[in-house]
């Protein structure tokens, strides 16, 4: 390999140096991709989307429906169980939780034998159309 590929190489390394070491996987994050609770411990977003579509997929309201001020809802830190407020994620990271949102919330429906929208079938479109919508709510 060239000098000047290896050069560019370092330089790209250093200017996305990982600042952070996930206390989950123990990966090195860098940190547009991971999330800190107010304790100081550091995640992979993935881990909190992860946890969210299983929590989904196991018929269970990842955010335990209630009030968005009880200490219930919303993420919570892995180590510590810190609520972690959503102004703390990436854009990226709340446009894939309403995208699982939107494909996993129909399907627990469904197996739970109620229509969602007068529907008792869910299809692709329509998963389409309720992230569209849920988008469109936070913009």
């Amino acid at each position: 390999m060239p000098i000047t590929e290896d050069i560019d190489i370092f330089i790209k390394r250093c200017k996305n140096e990982p600042e952070f070491e996930c206390h989950v996987c123990y990966e090195t994050v860098f940190k547009d991709k991971c999330v800190t609770c107010d304790n100081g411990h550091s995640c992979c977003q993935i881990h909190h989307l992860q946890r969210i579509r299983s929590i989904y997929q196991e018929d269970t309201l990842a955010f335990g429906g209630g009030d968005v001020n009880e200490s219930g809802s919303g993420q919570k830190c892995f180590l510590c169980r810190e609520r972690i407020d959503d102004e703390s994620f990436s854009k990226n990271f709340l446009m894939n939780m309403r995208l699982i949102q939107a494909v996993e919330i129909p399907k627990m429906m469904m197996r739970r034998g109620c229509s969602l929208e007068g529907k008792t079938v869910w299809t692709n479109q329509d998963a389409i159309n309720m992230f569209i919508g849920l988008e469109l709510e936070q913009n």
